[in-house]
């Protein structure tokens, strides 16, 4: 868990980063507002991705688990 709240911070620290750097570059306000959008869709999906394959590893290895708890009360 201890990863993942780390991964989280450290990406919206960037998030965050780049919506201020953003804010800063000398373009129109539709053109910032339309970049820092597409940023955050960016994110959102990257996080999903990442979150699903943190979900699919997990419960891997709780059905690993499960299934040598199961043989070893068998034996």
């Amino acid at each position: 868990m201890k990863t993942a709240n780390c991964l989280l911070a450290f990406l919206g620290g960037a998030v965050a980063g780049a919506a201020i750097a953003l804010l800063y570059a000398p373009e129109k306000g539709t053109e910032t507002r339309k970049k820092i959008s597409d940023k955050v869709k960016e994110g959102a999906e990257y996080t999903g991705d990442t979150i699903n394959d943190l979900i699919e590893k997990i419960q891997t290895k709780a059905k690993e688990g499960f299934h040598k708890s199961a043989d070893a009360t068998q034996a």
